[in-house]
């Protein structure tokens, strides 16, 4: 946020601030108010301690421990992807209590979310000539890296594969140069890209979508990118159809995957039972007028003109990004029920908007998104501790 940059410990040290202040704020909240319907609280676990069970014992939190446990347990369980619970299920049989690796899998993850978020940052601010803070302190203070990735939940896992692979794509097209502090080389568009680190980043991008069903339309962006490439990219045909194929091939066991819960699983018709969740283009937040009240609508109401305009930033970082998280929030916008309850929290998940500060100019903007970001979190934060069954 200033003329130089503070360096990746600094910005890691001012994350963990972020999240001691979150986890003052729960504790206190757990300690002084009366929590919602029980039924949305997990039990403790074991010698689970107060910190562990306060983070641990929310309403998906407590169904991504028992699928960690026993797998899909009964018709309500199959609404959720097991990517988390696999992670928790293995540092389980180490710490031997699904409710500390919960939330020792949430908490590392958004530390090294924090961590990749700056290696991507640092790529795309040398291109134009800044430093990387502003969008590194903006993605720390995202309800998806801070608030839920303080609590036992499984958007800073999704955050973590999807940085994952957009650093592999990165690193695809401008090789390790960028990495080494070297100023930035202008890259021929028409250069063969790696095919290694093209599949690489299908990979990480493909393993966002079996931890958050919402990580489908990334893979859905990345074919309309490629499709470009090879209709009309500076690339000869050949060659862009090899890259596509690379870019691409993690996205035919994640379509199989929606296949199966769609059909063995009927994804839909659970979600529409249970959640009232239906597909209605852009008409999540009218369904809330009639169901919940005006809290949540506030929510949407704050986050969609924040998101926006770092929308509008980011077509200048990168063009292609903008579109990942057009089709996302079109996609998030588009279910009613729950869903649209949820959109503050799913918005805040699209971890590429953070790099929409890296076109901001002004500090005081970047300082005063940091700070509404908090506040944000810690209303969420504040959700879970207190039982509520959306967030």
């Amino acid at each position: 946020m200033g003329s130089s940059s503070r360096g990746f410990p600094a910005l890691l040290t001012a994350a963990l601030l972020l999240k001691a202040v979150l986890l003052v704020v729960l504790m206190w909240t757990a300690d002084h108010e009366p929590t919602g319907d029980p039924r949305y609280l997990a039990p403790r676990e074991g010698e689970a301690n107060d910190v562990v069970w306060v983070l641990a014992r929310g309403f998906d939190a407590n169904a991504y421990q028992r699928l960690a446990r026993s797998g899909y347990y009964d018709t309500f369980s199959r609404n959720y992807p097991l990517g988390y619970p696999l992670a928790i299920r293995a540092v389980d049989l180490v710490v031997g209590n699904a409710q500390v690796a919960a939330v020792l899998v949430s908490n590392a993850m958004s530390i090294l979310a924090v961590g990749l978020g700056f290696l991507v940052a640092r790529r795309y601010a040398r291109r134009r000539g800044v430093v990387p803070d502003g969008a590194v302190l903006v993605l720390a203070a995202m309800p998806g890296v801070l608030t839920y990735g303080t609590v036992a939940y499984s958007e800073s896992t999704f955050i973590v594969c999807s940085l994952l692979g957009w650093l592999a794509y990165l690193r695809a097209e401008d090789g390790p140069a960028a990495e080494d502090g070297a100023a930035p080389v202008a890259r021929d568009p028409a250069a063969p890209r790696s095919l290694g680190w093209l599949a690489l980043a299908s990979l990480g991008l493909a393993a966002s979508g079996y931890v958050r069903h919402l990580g489908a339309p990334t893979m859905l962006a990345l074919g309309l990118i490629e499709g470009a490439r090879v209709l009309r990219g500076p690339t000869p045909r050949g060659r862009a159809i090899t890259e596509a194929a690379a870019a691409l091939w993690a996205g035919l066991p994640l379509a199989g995957y929606f296949l199966w819960k769609f059909s063995s699983h009927d994804l839909e018709g659970l979600q529409e039972d249970i959640w009232q969740m239906r597909f209605a283009f852009l008409g999540g937040p009218a369904s809330l007028v009639a169901r919940v009240g005006v809290q949540n609508l506030a929510l949407i109401l704050l986050s969609l003109p924040l998101a926006l305009f770092l929308l509008a930033k980011l077509r200048a970082v990168d063009g292609r990004l903008a579109l990942v998280v057009l089709l996302t929030l079109v996609t998030a916008l588009s279910f009613t029920g729950a869903a649209a309850q949820s959109f503050t929290r799913y918005t805040w998940s699209f971890w590429p908007l953070a790099l929409g500060a890296l076109a901001v100019k002004e500090r005081g903007i970047v300082a005063l998104y940091v700070g509404v970001l908090l506040l944000l979190s810690v209303w969420t934060g504040v959700g879970h501790v207190m039982g509520t069954a959306a967030l």
